[in-house]
């Protein structure tokens, strides 16, 4: 079934706004909703493919491509990981701080998945990146079916 990902990530220092769309495909799986898609990460052409597993308290984000990373939000979870880019690892440490999930038309538990479904999630977290500050980031995802 295709899905469309509507994603709004907020740098809180800088009040910075980025929004994206992307078209996926969605399906259940015992972890959860599974939304795959290709994205241009970079800008320049090179393609990356994402995964996103959604379940009621957590998210995954892994991207294998031209740039890989293994993330994880959950609240109160503190997760550490290598984001490997073509310059290099770079070591991450995510810390969600927050962490709200609602969703209509997705059973989790029966891994049933409605021919309508929305799902909506606001998390915040603080992100460092090897040796860097850490970066205190919002991010709100909405996920719909795609209509015919």
């Amino acid at each position: 079934m295709k899905a469309v990902i509507e994603f709004e990530n907020v740098d809180v220092e800088t009040g910075e706004v980025m929004r994206s769309q992307a078209t996926a495909l969605a399906s259940m799986t015992e972890q959860g909703m599974k939304l795959t898609y290709v994205e241009d990460v970079s800008g320049d052409g090179h393609k990356t493919r994402c995964t996103m597993i959604f379940s009621d308290n957590r998210l995954r984000v892994t991207r294998s491509g031209e740039l890989n990373s293994d993330f994880v939000y959950e609240h109160g979870l503190t997760h550490h990981t290598k984001y490997a880019t073509g310059y290099g690892s770079i070591p991450v440490t995510l810390q969600t701080k927050h962490f709200l999930h609602t969703a209509e038309g997705i059973d989790y538990e029966a891994t049933v998945l409605a021919e309508e479904f929305s799902l909506r999630l606001a998390l915040q977290y603080t992100m460092e990146m090897g040796n860097e500050l850490p970066m205190e980031r919002k991010m709100k995802v909405h996920v719909h079916n795609l209509a015919d």
